[in-house]
C-alpha cells in the first residue's frame, strides 16, 4: 500500500483526539482569484547561519516521501536549513519519545502529524501558538479554502494557531468500467448519493463463471471514522455517549444496506485487501472510501479500465464529504530554532510547493483554482479519468471531540461489524455499544487520575 496512504490511515485509528475542538465547518466556500491564491508566502528575515532542524515524524512515511515533500522544498527556498528527521517508532508512545528527546537535548523543532495526532503534541505540553510568528512575517492564511483554519484554531480552546494543514487525504469512489459494461449497468456520476449508489451495487452483485462479483466495497474503519455527518461516540462536554440520535441509526441503517446484498457481505480484515480485490482481483465493481489513486499509480497496469467519481453522500448531507483527514507540520515550544522553523513550515505554503503536492495526488486546501487543476497530473494512470471528483464535495464540519473519543473508537468498529454479520437490530447494537462506550470511558478517566 503507498506509504503516505499508510500514514494518514494508521493515523487515524491509533492516537488521541485533542479535548475541546469546535465545531467550525470546513466548507471549501467561493473560490478566489488566481492572483490571490498565488501569493507567495513572505520569507520571514532571520540570520543565515546553517541550522539543522529536528523534525518528529509521527506517521509512517518512507525516506524518499520525506525528501520530496519535505526536505527538497525547504533546502530549495532556504539552502542553509538542514533536517534531520526522527521516526515514531511504533512499539513506543509518543509521551514517551518525547520525554527522552527533551532530556537528550534533542527536542524536536518541527513534527509531521495528522490533523488528529497533534493532540499528542498538546498532552505533552510541547505546543505553541504561532500567532505572533504569523503577524510579525504578515503571513497571509487567506490562502486557505475558507474554514480550513478555523479547524486549525479549534484545536485550541483559546483559538491558537499550533501549526499549518499541508494537504488532505481526499475521498472518492474509484469504479471498474469493464465490470459495468459487462454486465450492462450505467457508470456511476458525481453527486450520487448512498441510496443511488447502493442500488447499482444490486446490480452489480452477481455470482458468474464460478466468480463472485461485489457491487460496492466499503472500509468501513475509514469511513465510520471519518464520517460526513460528524458523529462522534462522545459528548465533548461530558464525556458521556452520545449514539441514542436518529443520524446514528439513519448512517448505521444506509451502509448496513451495503452488505445485505445476497454476494457482497465480505468485510476485509486490512486495507491492503481493498486494494487488492479492486486493482488485481477486479472482482470489485466499486470502491467508496479514502483516495486509490497512489495505489493504481503503483500498480501501473494499462489493463485495468477505472474512472472515478466524487463520493456518495448522504441524503441528510447533500454535497459533503469526509472530514479533514490533514497532513498537519507543527513548531513545538521545546524547540531551538523558532524563526527557522517558522520559515521552515510556511515554504511548504508556496504555491509551487503546494502544486507538486497536487500532482502528486494529494488534495490541496488552497483557494487558488488554478492548483486544484494540477491535482494528479503526475499520475500517468490518472491522465483522462475524473480526477477533479476529488472537489466535488465539500468537507465535513469538523465536530468538538472528548480526550477519550479515540480510546472507544475501536468499540464503534466491533459493534459495527457485529451489526453487520448478525441478526441483532439497529437499536439494540447502539443501545449495547453506548453502554460499552461509557464503560470504557469511565475507565480512561480513572487510569488518568
Amino acid at each position: 500500500m503507498n506509504k503516505i496512504h499508510v500514514c494518514l490511515l494508521a493515523s487515524l485509528f491509533a492516537t488521541s483526539l485533542v479535548a475541546g475542538c469546535g465545531k467550525e465547518g470546513a466548507d471549501t466556500g467561493p473560490a478566489a482569484s488566481p492572483e490571490e491564491g498565488k501569493k507567495q508566502v513572505e520569507t520571514p528575515a532571520m540570520s543565515t547561519d546553517p541550522v539543522t532542524l529536528t523534525v518528529f515524524v509521527m506517521p509512517t512515511i518512507d525516506d524518499p516521501t520525506l525528501k520530496k515533500f519535505y526536505e527538497d522544498p525547504i533546502r530549495k527556498k532556504y539552502p542553509f536549513l538542514s533536517l534531520k528527521f526522527v521516526k515514531h517508532d511504533a512499539k513506543r508512545s509518543y509521551a514517551n519519545e518525547f520525554q527522552d528527546m527533551i532530556v537528550t537535548g534533542s527536542a524536536p523543532d518541527l513534527v509531521i502529524s495528522s490533523i488528529n495526532t497533534i493532540s499528542n503534541v498538546i498532552e505533552a505540553n510541547l505546543q505553541t501558538d504561532l500567532t505572533p510568528l504569523i503577524q510579525k512575517h504578515r503571513l497571509d492564511l487567506s490562502i486557505y479554502d475558507n474554514g480550513i483554519m478555523d479547524i486549525v484554531k479549534s484545536i485550541s480552546a483559546k483559538g491558537e494557531i499550533y501549526g499549518f494543514p499541508l494537504f488532505n487525504n481526499s475521498s472518492s469512489m474509484v469504479y471498474n468500467k469493464d465490470l459495468f459494461d459487462r454486465f450492462g449497468v450505467a457508470y456511476p456520476k458525481d453527486g450520487m448519493t448512498w441510496e443511488q449508489t447502493i442500488e447499482l451495487a444490486r446490480k452489480l452483485t452477481r455470482n458468474e463463471g464460478g466468480t463472485q462479483y461485489r457491487g460496492l466495497m466499503l472500509p468501513l474503519n475509514y469511513m465510520l471514522t471519518a464520517n460526513s455527518l460528524s458523529l462522534t461516540l462522545l459528548d465533548p462536554k461530558t464525556d458521556k455517549a452520545i449514539q441514542n440520535s436518529d443520524k446514528w441509526k439513519y448512517m448505521f441503517e444506509t451502509w448496513k444496506q451495503v452488505f445485505e446484498i445476497p454476494g457482497n457481505e465480505v468485510m476485509p480484515a486490512n486495507y491492503e485487501t481493498y486494494i487488492e480485490d479492486f486493482t488485481k482481483k477486479r472482482n470489485v465493481a466499486m470502491f467508496a472510501g479514502f483516495s486509490m489513486l497512489p495505489n493504481i499509480e503503483s500498480l501501473n497496469d494499462p489493463t485495468l479500465n477505472w474512472d472515478m467519481v466524487s463520493l456518495p453522500v448522504f441524503k441528510e448531507a447533500p454535497k459533503t464529504g469526509t472530514q479533514l483527514l490533514a497532513t498537519f507540520i507543527a513548531a513545538t515550544s521545546a524547540g531551538k530554532y523558532k524563526e527557522q522553523s517558522f520559515a521552515a513550515m510556511s515554504a511548504l505554503l508556496d504555491p509551487e510547493v503546494q502544486a507538486m503536492y497536487a500532482r502528486s495526488g494529494s488534495q490541496i486546501l488552497m483557494k487558488d483554482p488554478e492548483l486544484k487543476k494540477e491535482f494528479a497530473k503526475d499520475l500517468k494512470t490518472a491522465q483522462g479519468k475524473n480526477t477533479q471528483a476529488a472537489f466535488v464535495n465539500s468537507l465535513a464540519p469538523f465536530p468538538a471531540m472528548s480526550k477519550y473519543e479515540l480510546a472507544v473508537r475501536s468499540i464503534l468498529y466491533d459493534k459495527y461489524r457485529e451489526y453487520v454479520t448478525t441478526a441483532k437490530d439497529t437499536n439494540t447494537i447502539l443501545r449495547e455499544m453506548e453502554e460499552a462506550v461509557n464503560k470504557k470511558a469511565e475507565a480512561e478517566k480513572a487510569a488518568a487520575k
